[in-house]
């Protein structure tokens, strides 16, 4: 019994000194650096009040006020970096095959407004000529705006591409760069060490982890950002006390997809520094800056 107890003793004392051990800070990172204290982020470019990962729903975006433009970007078989979620065409345009095993000509010979639908059922973007954009025809579109830019493919390339084209228009300190495979993330830091990246998904569940038994010092930091849903597996994971345990180690916390206005009221409350929604004008309206 003495035994056992002296264990448990100094598994205690063990977890006390490894929750006080000093944790080290994100890394600085210059992204948005003027902007407001909580950042609207349209996601998908704002795709529910245009088509999916397109100019002209970005161009709405920032033309309601929007901080930052969410795009996802894959690349194609001739070499063109291109905004769209999935890599094939079929969710958001009206033809079918891979992107990596199409041009851009090819690929933008199909309508990227068939896709979407107003609250009405009313396609209205159908037949008018929309496109899947490149990045780079955004990135000339709107070259004030923030960009929040998630690297879709796990195999090499896209991340090359990327570092290129932010570096070519002098947008460093504008595009923070996300994905859920940590690979395709540790190779774009390596690359383009100047741009700001946020948490992959095995790192973000890594600190989450670690929180719940209050040991949050001791996850490793790659990433200025943790970006997370408010709950996995039904579990409520984006909480005031883990917002407050990111925000001690210099992390900003962006919520994702938030569309209901009064959860995103009860996030600002809890010190969110982000909302990434489809719908930019509510957040806006939230934060009464509109």
């Amino acid at each position: 019994m003495k035994r056992a107890i002296g264990i448990i003793v100094g598994l205690i004392a063990l977890h006390v000194a490894l929750s006080l051990w000093p944790g080290g800070q994100a890394p600085k990172a210059d992204w948005l650096a003027d902007g407001p204290p909580v950042l609207v982020m349209a996601h998908g470019a704002g795709q529910g009040i245009g088509p999916q990962n397109t100019l002209e729903a970005a161009v709405l975006s920032a033309a309601a006020g929007a901080d930052v433009i969410e795009l996802d970007v894959h690349l194609t078989a001739d070499g063109h970096l291109v905004v769209i979620h999935d890599a094939t065409v079929e969710a958001t345009t009206n033809g079918s095959g891979a992107v990596d095993e199409m041009t851009l000509e090819e690929i933008q010979a199909f309508d990227a407004g068939t896709a979407f639908r107003e609250a009405s059922g009313a396609a209205s973007f159908a037949g008018r000529g929309v496109v899947v954009p490149t990045l780079e025809a955004i990135f000339e579109a709107l070259p004030q705006a923030g960009y929040l830019i998630e690297i879709k493919p796990e195999a090499p390339g896209t991340d090359r591409a990327l570092c290129d084209l932010v570096r070519e228009y002098a947008l460093q300190a504008r595009v923070m760069v996300g994905s859920f495979h940590l690979t395709a993330l540790e190779r774009f830091r390596e690359l383009c060490p100047e741009v700001a990246t946020s948490m992959a998904e095995s790192e973000v569940e890594t600190l989450v982890y670690l929180h719940k038994i209050g040991l949050a010092n001791l996850a490793p930091l790659n990433g200025s950002a943790l970006q997370m849903p408010l709950e996995a597996a039904g579990i409520r994971i984006l909480t005031r006390s883990l917002i407050k345990a990111a925000h001690g180690r210099g992390l900003a916390v962006h919520a994702w997809t938030i569309n209901d206005p009064e959860v995103m009221e009860r996030l600002i409350g809890l010190g969110i520094d982000g909302l990434i929604t489809d719908y930019p004008e509510r957040a806006l309206k939230v934060l009464g800056r509109k």
